[in-house]
């Protein structure tokens, strides 16, 4: 599995301890149409191995 960032993503643009312990997050866009990205890795999924609902509420909150 891999932590590089899809193509034409790069390292979110700012962080945070809480950011670090639940990225790493990507970003492409800049203004009002960023895009958030991430890959998905095992400690984003919950005990039915589903990406955790905290996970994409933090991306809609980095987003934001």
């Amino acid at each position: 599995m891999t932590k590089d960032p899809a193509q034409g993503y790069a390292a979110l643009f700012r962080s945070s301890p809480f950011l670090d312990l639940t990225g790493p997050f990507y970003s492409k866009g800049k203004g009002q149409s960023p895009s958030i990205g991430l890959r998905v890795l095992d400690h984003h999924l919950n005990a039915r191995g589903l990406v955790h609902g905290g996970v994409l509420l933090t991306m809609a909150d980095i987003a934001l």
